[in-house]
């Protein structure tokens, strides 16, 4: 499948997939919304499976676009902003659960040149080691009754609402935030937690709140390069007291 050359890329992650007929409704739903890439990691199942290829229906013309990922380090690499999607309701005492919803999410992914949505196993999701390595966690707002989403179900949702931000051109192309500034700007943050001897789960809190805060920003690059500056200075203060 030939991919439309433009400015913004959009990778499908999936993690540790069980299901064939899940696999092959992911591949066709890749192919509705053309997405860049699809990666998997650890799947259960082969995309050269009958009832993937079934499912897939003409979709089936994308398997060649599927990448097989020994890591989700290696299935992330090189992308702007990765964001981890979850049916567990957010939980107000986890720092890796502290949430932001689907929709409201497409503003924040507005600011990044790539993408990678990261989706985890039909039965127990994305371990804790998987979900830090993501910026932001994004929930699916459901009935209470029954939040949990099928994940094919679930794909379908969260590339519709990013469809029109994704398939062609943006008036933000000029002004999207640079990866390598913000993984700085947490340095020096990680840095300062470490010569305040803050610890344990009050630095995790401290480190995942304030991640968060900056991947959801409005600010541009230029801020965050003040912001690095400033973060210096008080780095270089601490360190002479």
């Amino acid at each position: 499948m030939e991919h439309i050359a433009r400015d913004r890329r959009l990778r499908l992650v999936i993690v540790g997939i069980e299901g064939a007929i899940n696999l092959g409704f992911i591949i066709r739903l890749a192919y509705n919304f053309d997405v860049d890439d699809l990666y998997l990691v650890d799947p259960k199942v082969d995309v050269s499976d009958d009832e993937v290829r079934r499912f897939a229906a003409r979709g089936k013309e994308y398997i060649g676009n599927v990448r097989v990922a020994a890591s989700m380090d290696d299935a992330i690499e090189g992308m702007d902003l990765v964001a981890c999607t979850s049916a567990i309701v957010p939980s107000r005492r986890d720092p890796l659960r502290q949430a932001i919803e689907l929709r409201d999410f497409v503003d924040v992914a507005r600011k990044y040149r790539s993408l990678a949505l990261v989706f985890g196993r039909e039965s127990t999701g994305l371990t804790r080691r998987e979900l830090e390595k993501c910026n932001l966690y994004i929930h699916i707002r459901a009935g209470r009754r029954y939040p949990v989403l099928n994940l094919s179900h679930a794909v379908a949702v969260a590339l519709y609402e990013l469809y029109d931000l994704y398939r062609g051109d943006s008036s933000f192309e000029g002004v999207y935030i640079d990866r390598d500034i913000l993984g700085r700007v947490m340095q020096k943050v990680s840095e300062i937690v470490g010569l305040l001897q803050v610890s344990g789960d009050r630095a995790e809190w401290i480190l995942k709140s304030i991640e968060r805060i900056l991947y959801t920003s409005k600010g541009s690059s230029n801020d965050f390069m003040s912001l690095l500056f400033f973060m210096n200075r008080i780095l270089s203060r601490i360190k002479r007291s």
